[in-house]
C-alpha cells in the first residue's frame, strides 16, 4: 500500500510540478495545485501507464484531496 501511494504521489508531483515532499494527503488539487479537468485526465492517463490498469467511471468532480485519489487508484490496482 505504502508503496503504491508513495508511486501515486512522486506521479502528482511530476504532474504539478511539485517536489514529492510537498504534497500532502490533505491537499486539494483544487485549492493547492489549480487542478483542471484536463489535469486529472493527463493525471490518469499517467497512473494507466505506471499501474498498467484502465481508469473508467469515476467522478472526477468528487475527487478533492491526494488521500481520495489515492484510495480510489489502490482499490483499481487491487
Amino acid at each position: 500500500m505504502k508503496n503504491i501511494q508513495n508511486k501515486i504521489i512522486s506521479i502528482i508531483a511530476k504532474q504539478f510540478q511539485k517536489k514529492e515532499k510537498e504534497i500532502s494527503l490533505k491537499d486539494s488539487f483544487l485549492n493547492n495545485f489549480k487542478a483542471d479537468s484536463l489535469d486529472f485526465v493527463e493525471l490518469i492517463m499517467l497512473i494507466e501507464d505506471e499501474f498498467k490498469i484502465e481508469v473508467i467511471d469515476i467522478d472526477f468532480n468528487n475527487i478533492k484531496t491526494v488521500e481520495q485519489f489515492i484510495n480510489i487508484i489502490t482499490k483499481l490496482i487491487k
